[in-house]
């Protein structure tokens, strides 16, 4: 057994007074010592340690337990040991964060295992605690109306939006500037003044300190920047915050101030919309422009002085919502819109104006006529109403226009028919007829597409409760579509899970699937293969179909269920069609609450269509 006992005692009272926990174990891991510490930290007493070994005593999480295991391998190599922070768990068996260092050193001339931990959970909670304030700050400054922007080695390490927007800039190239870009983006007469005084705060360790500076954007207009900057600890090295505000505005204003009464007058005077200024919460305007008289037809010599109320409604009361007496209440900003007698909407805002104290001073009230803009928006809405009347018109005008012409394609059909059995007709004259009969069967597909879609669109359709199975469907549909099918030579493979019997419109489904399975044969290449997919799980049915075709480019995936949309390169297949079929798919699907969609990885990638609805029952 190692002993302690020839340790200068001058170096024992030393460890046993350091507020790490140290212990010491032969290369076999029995504990032989203790300090006080360590009973504080981890809650053992030096009894309890005495004699146990180390790797038994001492528990870990598991995913620090090998972590320590390994080091612990490493230092019995004669390897050097870095230190390692892992959690721990006490005698409790509540969890602490330690940082453990482990070496070999020397008692009584043979090697032992020194371990030094040091509780450090205080220093991992405020770890955490600046993670989440950071992820607080970003959430926060991205929202912000101002600029913000942090500085670092002379370079921007974060700029929010709003700085971007003032600068001109995007954010990254605000990143990547230099110190020598950030300074030549500030005029020349303002770069000393700014230099100077960054340097003096960062000198001086000045927690707070303001500038304000002229700056260019990016456009090579010059703005004014109020700065309030702040000394701060970011990622563990000397940072300064900067809150920017653009105050060009206020700048020329407090210019124009400055001059003259008569400069700031004419500013005003400049103005179209109406401003009066209030000192007092009795509503007595201070002072006004002229914009202010001639709206109202009272003098300037009469609206100084006087009250709000008797100006403008020549009443001897205030209006119980005047937006100045709230703001005089309040401390707050007001907006209001009113309409007066005449017709006239006007937007009204009340701004506070307040001391470097916050002492409410008085309050600014700025209207602005907006009868046109309400009136612009209200002709808008009518025009809307009107397009949607039109729209109405136009699918009617379409329904009717539909009967209309499949009245005399009736007859042109039944005669052709009936010249067709004629005996006495050579070959042109056959072939002739049956172009007739192909164009006219070709027609009145048309016209069946735009009844249905005016009768869906209109909502004229009563779907009816038939009992079907989406094998049969399909079995009669392959065999209307096989001359199709054979021409192109494709496979069509089926998957039903399962092939329940359904409570649907049959006419009505059919029609979608027809006109989802006729687009998969007609874009597919020959040889190729489409596949057809039913699934019904929970009183879903979910049914796609499937090709290898031409597909579709991803810019009009988007538009594909509108109105009298085709594809751009179904030309290459000589595809016709006035573009209803889809939308009239959707209109179907959308009665049933459904939805319909389709995917495509792009230009001869294929497409599948898909579209999904509750069953009721």
């Amino acid at each position: 057994m190692i002993s302690i006992k020839n340790c200068k005692n001058s170096y024992i009272s030393f460890i046993e007074n350091i507020p790490f926990s140290i212990i010491w174990a032969d290369l076999n891991g029995t504990i032989i010592y203790s300090n006080s510490a360590t009973e504080r930290i981890f809650g053992y007493k030096r009894d309890e340690l005495i004699g146990k070994n180390f790797i038994e005593i001492t528990a870990y999480p598991k995913k620090f337990l090998s972590v320590f295991q390994e080091k612990h391998k490493k230092l019995l190599k004669g390897n050097p040991v870095e230190a390692v922070e892992i959690q721990a768990y006490k005698k409790d068996k509540s969890l602490i964060w330690a940082s453990i260092q482990s070496s070999l050193i020397q008692i009584d001339k043979k090697p032992i295992i020194q371990v030094i931990c040091q509780d450090i959970t205080a220093k991992k909670q405020a770890e955490l605690k600046l993670k989440e304030s950071e992820e607080k700050f970003r959430v926060i400054t991205e929202k912000a109306l101002v600029g913000i922007g942090i500085i670092q080695n002379g370079k921007y390490v974060y700029v929010n939006e709003a700085l971007s927007d003032i600068s001109g800039y995007t954010t990254s190239e605000l990143m990547n500037w230099s110190l020598k870009e950030q300074m030549n983006n500030i005029h020349p007469d303002d770069q000393g003044t700014v230099l100077k005084r960054l340097n003096k705060a960062i000198m001086n360790m000045e927690e707070q300190f303001s500038l304000s500076y002229r700056i260019f954007t990016k456009s090579g207009e010059l703005k004014w920047l109020e700065i309030q900057a702040k000394l701060i600890n970011f990622n563990k090295k000397l940072a300064i915050l900067m809150i920017v505000n653009d105050i060009s505005e206020r700048k020329k204003v407090e210019e124009a101030l400055k001059k003259s009464e008569k400069e700031k007058s004419a500013i005003l005077e400049a103005m179209s919309d109406l401003v009066a200024y209030y000192d007092t919460p009795e509503m007595k305007i201070v002072w006004t422009n002229n914009a202010v008289a001639k709206a109202s037809g009272v003098p300037i010599n009469q609206i100084v002085g006087n009250y709000c109320y008797k100006v403008w409604h020549g009443s001897n009361e205030p209006c119980e919502y005047c937006p100045v007496i709230k703001t005089f209440q309040t401390g707050q900003s007001q907006e209001v819109e009113s309409t007066t007698s005449n017709g006239k909407t006007w937007w009204i805002k009340a701004y506070p104006v307040k001391n470097e104290n916050n002492k409410l001073l008085g309050v600014v009230e700025v209207t602005r006529d907006i009868t046109e803009r309400r009136n612009a928006e209200e002709a808008l809405k009518r025009a809307l109403t009107e397009l949607k009347k039109l729209d109405r018109l136009k699918d009617e005008f379409y329904a009717d226009l539909s009967h209309e012409i499949r009245t005399p394609l009736v007859a042109i059909k039944g005669f052709s028919e009936l010249l067709l059995r004629s005996s006495n007709l050579d070959e042109i004259q056959r072939h002739d007829i049956e172009i007739i009969l192909r164009n006219e069967d070709r027609l009145e597909r048309l016209i069946h597409e735009m009844l249905d879609y005016s009768r869906l669109k209109s909502g004229k359709i009563f779907f009816k409760r038939d009992k079907i199975r989406v094998s049969k469907i399909l079995q009669e549909l392959k065999q209307e579509l096989a001359p199709l099918i054979q021409e192109k030579q494709l496979i069509i493979e089926e998957y039903l899970n399962p092939d329940d019997e359904l409570i649907l419109d049959k006419h009505q489904i059919t029609k979608v699937i027809r006109n989802l399975l006729t687009n998969a044969i007609k874009f597919s290449f020959p040889t190729g293969k489409i596949t057809i997919k039913s699934n019904i799980h929970k009183g879903i049915w979910a049914f796609s179909v499937k090709d290898n075709g031409i597909g579709i480019p991803k810019n009009e995936i988007p538009h594909i269920f509108s109105r009298f949309v085709r594809l751009k390169n179904a030309d290459m297949l000589q595809s016709t069609g006035i573009g209803l079929g889809l939308t009239i798919c959707k209109k179907i699907i959308e009665a049933y609450n459904g939805k319909i969609w389709v995917e495509s990885g792009g230009l001869n990638k294929g497409a599948t269509s898909h579209f999904q609805l509750k069953l009721n029952g």
